[in-house]
């Protein structure tokens, strides 16, 4: 039996802010309630006991944490799948460049020193965006709240995993070890920052 609208609000107002914080995951939890509630009301029977029924099977944290345990391996996934597109092979390249510029023009920086620096100035920029999205109503929606946290937790893998020493014991020398820790890194960066930015 299709329900009205007035019972798709009354579905919505059920499932409180409380229980499911994101309003993309509240939306998509009330139209899979209504769906049940349809599948299960027939004339005879009182859509209120039904709402209450199907209420109770479904666990809305349950439900939340769920969604947001997928969105972000499908979001770790895309980022991945991301660097290997040639836009962003291009564009990680030109980032590369001008921070190995920039580090030319520093010219007594040590490789360690500069790989430190320019983590440092990754990082720094990650944390800037992190507080513009506290200054908006950002964090209401559970796509954009996921890809930041991928975006985050790969970022800051790899400035453990992109280690100058560990390169250099792998036999690169001090020079390359460098210039490969920044390139893996601004590819990890443009990638994360296309699919942030097109979550918006």
């Amino acid at each position: 039996m299709k329900l009205n609208p007035e019972q798709v609000s009354q579905i919505s107002q059920k499932i409180s802010s409380n229980q499911v914080y994101y309003t993309d995951i509240r939306a998509e939890l009330t139209d899979h309630i209504a769906c049940k509630i349809e599948a299960k009301l027939t004339n005879e029977q009182d859509f209120e006991e039904v709402l209450q029924k199907s209420l109770e099977d479904v666990n809305p944290k349950k439900f939340q944490r769920r969604i947001l345990i997928l969105s972000h391996l499908g979001m770790a996934k895309n980022l991945f799948r991301d660097m290997l597109r040639p836009t962003i092979l291009f564009k990680s390249a030109v980032l590369c460049a001008t921070w190995i510029l920039m580090i030319f023009l520093f010219d007594d920086l040590s490789p360690a020193a500069a790989s430190k620096h320019i983590k440092t100035l990754m990082i720094s920029g990650l944390l800037g965006m992190a507080m513009l999205s506290f200054s908006r109503d950002l964090l209401k929606s559970s796509s954009l709240v996921a890809e930041g946290n991928t975006f985050w937790l790969v970022f800051c893998f790899g400035q453990f995993a992109l280690n100058m020493d560990l390169l250099i014991f792998l036999g690169l020398s001090a020079e390359i070890a460098l210039y490969t820790i920044i390139f893996l890194l601004s590819l990890i960066y443009v990638s994360g920052l296309y699919q942030v930015t097109r979550q918006f």
